[in-house]
Parts: C-alpha cells; structure tokens; sequence
C-alpha cells in the first residue's frame, strides 16, 4: 500500500514522536494502514541522529549501549566540519562501529557550546558501550571519519 516505508519522525527517549520536529532524519517505520502509528525505529542505536540544534543537551539520554557512541558538534557554516561530516557520515553506515549524534552549535554564542566548553569545531566526544568517556578532542572526528576501526582499540 505503501511506495516507501520511511516517515520523517524525531526520537527522544528511544521512541518515536512524528509531532516534534527537532530531527529530520529520516527513520525506518512499520507502517500498517493508511492511519498507520508510528513504532520503534529499527535499532536507533545505529542512526545517525541530529540531538540538538543550539540548544542544551544531556548527552546521557542519547548513549547507545550497543555500539561506541560519537557525539559530533558541528556547524554547517565551518569549512573543517563541511569537509569532516560527509566521511562521518560514510563511515558510520559501513562500519555499524558507532552511533552518530550531532550536535549543530549553530554560532559560538549558544548555550550548547558554553555547556561542553567547546572551542574548536569539528568536536568529538567518544563513548564507550559502559558509558564511559573515551576520548574527546577535534582531532576525534578527523581521525573517526578516517579509520573507524581505531575505536575497537580504545
């Protein structure tokens, strides 16, 4: 009944909300009729998910505990983070190694920044599937879009 099984949808707390527009990635659904609800994603911890937009956030709420977690802050007007993003992006759907959240800080003014004291973009702040912080510098994301595998030697 259904060309594509794909509706635009944000998820906070592992669950789906199709009214809150805070991400517009694009997540897997089981649709059922044409007054279909929304359900689980298919494993959220592998999807790349945008998590904040300027605005706090609790990293916490965000963990994968399946895969390391990468929380990548970025912006889309940084030459560093437009060249970074792409092989990010590339190599988190090859490797299934880790689980993408981006965090965009949109101008050095937002309160995410002042949150994580972040100085320099690309960021990265590495998780591993404990919740324990890994690793967290610039270099990370270059590094992470590089050779995903080093993540397993952490």
């Amino acid at each position: 009944m259904f060309k594509d099984n794909y509706a635009s949808a944000s998820v906070k707390n592992n669950q789906v909300y199709p009214e809150i527009q805070e991400s517009k990635t694009l997540l897997p659904v089981e649709r059922t009729s044409i007054a279909s609800t929304h359900k689980e994603p298919v494993d959220y911890y592998m999807t790349e998910t945008t998590i904040s937009r300027g605005k706090e956030v609790s990293l916490d709420e965000h963990m994968s505990d399946r895969r390391f977690t990468v929380f990548y802050f970025y912006a889309d007007w940084s030459p560093g983070c437009r060249e970074v993003s792409p092989r990010l992006r590339e190599k988190n759907k090859k490797s299934y190694l880790f689980a993408l959240r981006k965090i965009n800080i949109y101008n050095w003014r937002t309160p995410v920044v002042k949150q994580y004291s972040i100085h320099r973009i690309p960021y990265c702040i590495v998780y591993d599937t404990d919740g324990k912080k890994i690793l967290s510098s610039s270099d990370a994301c270059r590094n992470i879009a590089e050779r995903p595998e080093m993540l397993e030697r952490l």
